[in-house]
């Protein structure tokens, strides 16, 4: 309950699918849990190598793996953390980000008004889960790749972000008459 929110450095911070992006966490805008509300339900404190996935909500499927956690936290009820888990964490949250569990997700999502999966659902989801030795061969090699695959990314982006100010540049020149053009 919105009596239950504190400011920052009087409870444990909550996440929302707002603070998954591109399957990371971002703790830049955080609400705050109580203590006292955060200690009651120990099943949803939050660790490193955690998933959590969104069960509800119009971003429901989206899926983010918890690194770098600065202070303890909790979750949002439109949010299920995967714990205490049989196989390797990042494996499986690149399971739960592909195609193949994104497709079960389109199939098995209800609600008429608000999007919502089931626990029970998420369960029962299909997925290959090779030996423990291939999830993590698999999982190294995919942070490897998709790390060079961001860097690609941002530098492009950068490119990019040089392109838009030389044209906003060249279009104020031009109507200002400091750029001739005849």
């Amino acid at each position: 309950t919105v009596q239950d929110l504190v400011q920052k450095g009087e409870g444990a911070i909550t996440l929302s699918p707002s603070n998954m992006k591109e399957g990371k966490m971002d703790y830049d805008k955080c609400s705050y849990l109580s203590w006292e509300k955060y200690y009651e339900s120990p099943e949803i404190m939050i660790n490193d190598q955690e998933i959590l996935f969104v069960k509800t909500g119009s971003t429901y499927g989206k899926t983010a793996y918890v690194e770098n956690l600065t202070m303890q936290a909790t979750i949002n009820p439109q949010i299920v953390v995967f714990k205490e888990l049989k196989c390797e964490s990042k494996f499986l949250y690149y399971i739960l980000s592909n195609d193949i569990i994104q497709t079960q997700v389109q199939f098995s999502v209800g609600g008429s008004t608000i999007p919502t999966l089931s626990q029970n659902n998420i369960l029962n989801y299909r997925l290959a889960v090779p030996p423990l030795s291939e999830q993590q061969a698999i999982a190294t090699y995919l942070d490897k790749k998709c790390a060079e695959l961001d860097a690609s990314i941002s530098k492009a982006q950068k490119e990019i972000d040089l392109l838009q100010e030389y044209k906003q540049a060249l279009i104020t020149e031009v109507v200002t008459g400091k750029r001739k053009v005849c």
